[in-house]
This record gives structure tokens, sequence and C-alpha cells, in this order.
């Protein structure tokens, strides 16, 4: 899938989940400690077939954000991450819901 589209807005630049079951992954970068902003708007892809998913973001061993995530709501996202080595993206759905159900982060972002 390129691109992907939350609440009617086509976003280009998206990190989008793979398809997969169960419906749940993590992915973790390595931040340095260079950055100090982590910004990103989040949701459910408005293709999906599940309506909901949660989104839990870690920086090192704290977590940054926890969202539930739904069709048709994303959320804006500003994150310090000031100081941080590792910035880990994790989501979740219920049950395994192939082939079509994504999670996006529309435009993420380190400053």
């Amino acid at each position: 899938m390129t691109g992907a589209d939350l609440d009617g807005r086509e976003y280009a630049d998206a990190l989008v989940s793979d398809r997969q079951c169960p419906g749940r992954a993590s992915i973790t970068y390595n931040l340095g400690r260079d950055w100090k902003r982590f910004r990103a708007t989040v949701g459910v892809d408005d293709d999906s077939t599940e309506s909901a998913a949660t989104l839990t973001i870690h920086g090192d061993d704290t977590v940054l954000s926890k969202n539930a995530l739904a069709v048709g709501k994303p959320r804006e996202l500003n994150l310090r991450v000031e100081n941080m080595l590792r910035l880990t993206i994790s989501y979740s759905f219920e049950g395994c819901y192939l082939p079509d159900t994504w999670v996006v982060l529309a435009d993420p972002t380190l400053s």
C-alpha cells in the first residue's frame, strides 16, 4: 500500500502497517539522542476492514503515547524525544482482519 487516507484526507508520506495475523507488530528506530520532537498524524486507514486499533509509542523504556484509534478519527501526535536513544512504535487490533486493515502514521517527522 502506498500512501494512506485518514478521515478523507490523502497522505502520500506515511508509515503503514503490514497485513498480518495476528494484528500486532512493532518497529524500533535508533534516534541516537539527536532529536527533540516526533510528530505524526495517526489513525486507521479509511479503507480498513477493522475500525479500531491501539497505537503505543515508547521512547527508550518510557511510554510516550498510547492511543485508541478509530476510522475517521485521526489524532495529531507531538511527542518529546529529546535525549532518547530508541523510539519503538507498536500497534495492535483484535483478531485477524486480513487482508485490509492498516494502522497509519502519516507525515512522520523528527525535528
